[in-house]
């Protein structure tokens, strides 16, 4: 059995796409693999050897980056057959670099634009072209030191290559367990969260930062609470201070915080959504969906590819609170609509998403080197 090096920036408990991404391929991979993963000092997964490495004293928005051990990453490096990246932090580049020295095996899954990414996580500042081209930079010199690329959309691959990223590629579309992430009964959902009955809840799931935009959502709610005052918002997963000031006061708004299991939230959700100024597939808005819950969203990445407006969804443009008030309220206000969209948006994901497509092609792929 071949031994598969991944190394990641960031992973369980810390809930975000990457840790998502692989809390579901990491058994995939196991049964074809002997897994080791570099990553953050962070909890242990049971199938796979965990190698854990210490965090820098600070953080760049809600990030705060891996301190690798050079000598321990070289050596399970020279160990390892094929080297897996998630991301090009400190941990990842170092990962990768010691593969590309070694003439190993390397790869590195795309789960970001970083240059997008970087600098809309961070508050507006003078310095942000100047960051922007350079994280643009090294991410191209990064990834023009990988043998392939797995791209969750034709999108991404276009803008990869636009900034000079040239290796080979595979486009492998994001999935979801649809046999975990299942319709659920609302009231009981919402009874089990300790959420009021009669409550029409607006949601979200994942990391409350910068990027993610969250302001936009809490102006909107802010607006629909005058005249609806059933409505109750809930932010699920990890809030950087300053959101949780404005947001965690206030008795119509729930700040849950991360959550290993959030199907009950999701089943609990009368609309979910998306707000984000960045995204490259939003694995999250693709769970919401297959939990049979109409989604808003920004046309963001590949979100604008797999949601069709009116049908099992809509989309409004990023910062405008005004048209993602009116596309909320008219989800929740008209419960035929609410439904039809719910069912439309669970057979989308079934149809076009299953998380079995998703690992069965990274796992060809790296059989093969």
């Amino acid at each position: 059995m071949k031994k598969l090096l991944i190394a990641t920036g960031t992973y369980l408990p810390r809930w975000d796409g990457i840790s998502r991404f692989l809390s579901e391929l990491v058994p995939s991979l196991s049964k074809h693999f002997k897994v080791t993963i570099l990553a953050p000092e962070f909890a242990q997964e049971d199938r796979v050897d965990i190698v854990r490495f210490p965090l820098y004293h600070f953080q760049a928005g809600d990030y705060t980056p891996t301190k690798p051990n050079l000598k321990l990453v070289k050596k399970y490096v020279k160990e390892a057959d094929i080297v897996f990246i998630q991301d090009i932090g400190p941990l990842g580049a170092a990962a990768l670099y010691y593969a590309w020295k070694m003439k190993k095996p390397r790869c590195a899954f795309i789960h970001c634009i970083e240059w997008d990414l970087v600098v809309n996580s961070l508050s507006k500042g003078i310095y942000r072209r100047l960051l922007y081209n350079n994280v643009k930079r090294f991410a191209r010199f990064c990834y023009n030191r990988c043998t392939h690329l797995f791209v969750p959309s034709f999108d991404v691959s276009e803008t990869i290559l636009r900034a000079g990223i040239r290796t080979d590629r595979s486009i492998v579309h994001l999935g979801v367990n649809t046999e975990t992430f299942v319709p659920g009964d609302k009231d009981r959902a919402k009874k089990r969260l300790g959420i009021l009955p009669g409550k029409r809840v607006i949601g979200y799931v994942g990391r409350v930062a910068r990027e993610k935009n969250p302001m936009t959502l809490y102006h909107a709610f802010s607006m629909l609470r005058k005249q609806h005052p059933d409505y109750y918002l809930v932010f699920v997963g990890k809030s950087l201070p300053e959101y949780e000031a404005v947001l965690g006061d206030k008795k119509s708004i729930l700040l849950a915080g991360p959550r290993d299991d959030v199907v009950p939230w999701y089943q609990a959700m009368d609309v979910y959504v998306l707000s984000s100024l960045t995204e490259t597939t939003s694995l999250t808005t693709m769970e919401a969906m297959s939990c049979a819950v109409p989604v808003v969203c920004t046309p963001v990445g590949y979100v604008k590819s797999y949601i069709k407006d009116g049908y099992n969804g809509f989309l409004f443009q990023p910062g405008d609170s005004f048209e993602l008030a009116k596309n909320i309220e008219r989800v929740l206000e008209n419960d035929r609509l609410a439904e039809m969209m719910g069912k439309n948006a669970r057979k989308t994901i079934e149809d076009n998403y299953s998380w079995k497509i998703t690992s069965n092609k990274i796992v060809e792929v790296l059989n093969s080197f």
